[in-house]
């Protein structure tokens, strides 16, 4: 049984059973997005363990771009967060 995120991306299989449960079964098109983006940052806070300066600044960079800019490959729902982000940007 999956308890959290974290435990669905530990296992491919378990990732992909959790994949098509929000796809298909919940059709939840906005979890998708949340899930893609906590895999990112996840992706990302690895990342800064092992990687160069720029190699960590160009990630942050995608991340943002695809999640908080409007128009960016993910939608996630409008919040405070989103808003500051999006401000501190201009």
């Amino acid at each position: 049984m999956l308890t959290n995120a974290e435990s669905s991306m530990a296992h491919e299989m378990s990732s992909r059973f959790f994949y098509d449960f929000l796809c298909h079964d919940l059709k939840d098109y906005k979890s998708l997005s949340i899930y893609s983006l906590y895999s990112d940052l996840k992706r990302y806070q690895i990342y800064c363990d092992s990687n160069t300066y720029e190699e960590v600044r160009q990630l942050a960079n995608e991340i943002y771009r695809d999640y908080i800019m409007p128009g960016g490959d993910f939608e996630i729902p409008e919040n405070q967060i989103i808003t500051e982000l999006r401000a501190k940007y201009d």
